[in-house]
């Protein structure tokens, strides 16, 4: 979900292809050759595959800056700490409430 929202925070177009989890598309290719930890979210930018929702939202603050783009963390060294902490925490800790309420919920498939 946070490699969508950064997406979407800095105004980038960008493709949402649906893999099948259960089925155990994200170990099989071509998905496996462009994600080699065979992980979801993965990003494909200019021929570069990352996956990761933390590190994807980092590469896309790096490649895509402020002003030009949106920022998404605050510039001070410890605020921008205590961003990726909370970040960290929400992925971490709220398993159970992440499986009652999916990101389908909040993000319809098309």
């Amino acid at each position: 979900m946070s490699a969508y929202v950064a997406r979407t925070e800095k105004k980038l177009p960008f493709e949402v292809r649906p893999i099948d989890l259960e089925a155990g598309e994200q170990r099989m290719q071509p998905y496996q050759c462009r994600a080699l930890t065979a992980r979801v979210p993965a990003l494909t930018h200019e021929g570069f595959n990352l996956t990761e929702s933390s590190v994807i939202a980092e590469y896309l603050e790096d490649v895509f800056p402020a002003p030009e783009h949106a920022a998404l963390y605050p510039q001070a060294i410890r605020e921008r700490a205590r961003a990726r902490q909370l970040q960290a925490w929400l992925r971490s800790d709220l398993g159970a409430l992440r499986q009652e309420r999916p990101t389908e919920t909040v993000w319809p498939a098309t």
